[in-house]
């Protein structure tokens, strides 16, 4: 009995007495996770959770995504977990970060949080589309309200919204390929392709260029796929603001407008304002503007000037 209350306290048989061991004890319990916000404040090979605790990449699998964004194909989910365990696969192009709304680089904040609609094709099938995040369900024709997984892009008969089908998702999705990508173009461009499995790979390009459309065009479609081109990426026009008189591009996180409104609006003023802006811009009325005028005549007749300037120079300083 004191041999066995001996190894009890002493399970390693420090003496050497010989006979069976009591079972080792457990392992202490691991230290609870770390917490986090994003997937970046874990450490490599682990993510951000929807508890928002980093845990194991190990626990993904296809069809399985517990990550705090509800996205496993993200850019940084991908680099904390290179193994690709949700399958996302290989795709051309850069993913979209939808929480700032910008995809290779290229700003389609403008676009964020609105739904918009391309005109019925040949089939009668009318469209409607999220540029940065999915379709609000109560925004959905009913044929998709039910079992859509994050749609981007439905497609739907105007008489009859029971026929609705997802063609494009921002993701994740249960099965298949799925999600968003981007790829820059030249001169301000960039081609958006969203991708969503049902019956076969649905692939929905989207071809935007700087412009001012607010919704896109014509849909084009070929069994499985289909494409688009709209002039509605405001955030790719070169701004311009009026520096000096002349319209400069405005810098990216400065206010600007398009060219042509800025060259209606900026420039240097004829050589009669001028000199009128100069020796009598200070007056306070018509009648004083136009007393300055006549003081000055032999100057203002040197800058061109003619009756008809000055009346209209000097009736705007009663405005």
């Amino acid at each position: 009995m004191l041999q066995h209350v001996f190894l009890t306290q002493c399970s390693g048989d420090p003496y050497g007495c010989g006979g069976p061991s009591p079972p080792p004890s457990p392992p202490p319990s691991p230290p609870p996770s770390q917490t986090c916000d994003d997937d970046d404040d874990c450490e490599l090979g682990s993510y951000c959770d929807s508890s928002n605790h980093c845990y194991s990449c190990d626990y993904i699998s296809p069809g399985q995504c517990d990550d705090e964004s509800g996205n496993c194909c993200t850019d940084v989910f991908l680099s904390q977990c290179p193994g690709d365990p949700y399958g996302c696969g290989p795709t051309p192009g850069s993913r979209c970060d939808l929480s700032t709304c910008e995809c290779d680089g290229v700003s389609l904040s403008s676009l964020r949080g609105k739904t918009h609609h391309a005109p019925a094709d040949a089939e009668g099938y009318a469209y409607m589309l999220s540029v940065c995040g999915e379709i609000p369900k109560d925004e959905l024709p009913s044929g998709c309200q039910q079992y859509a997984e994050h749609p981007a892009v439905v497609k739907y008969k105007g008489d009859n919204p029971a026929d609705c089908i997802e063609i494009g998702s921002v993701g994740p999705c249960s099965q298949g390929e799925c999600g968003v990508t981007g790829t820059a173009q030249p001169h301000g461009g960039l081609e958006l392709v969203y991708t969503y499995t049902y019956g076969c790979t649905n692939t929905f390009s989207l071809m935007m260029t700087p412009g001012t459309d607010s919704e896109p065009g014509q849909i084009l479609s070929d069994e499985c796929s289909y494409s688009c081109a709209w002039a509605g990426l405001a955030d790719g026009m070169d701004q311009y603001r009026c520096e000096h008189d002349r319209c400069v591009k405005s810098g990216r996180h400065l206010p600007g407008v398009e060219k042509a409104a800025c060259e209606t609006i900026c420039g240097e003023p004829p050589r009669c304002v001028a000199a009128l802006d100069r020796l009598c811009g200070d007056t306070q009325d018509q009648t004083s503007c136009e007393f300055c005028a006549g003081s000055h005549d032999i100057q203002l007749a040197l800058a061109g000037c003619k009756h008809e300037e000055i009346s209209t120079f000097c009736a705007a300083t009663d405005q």
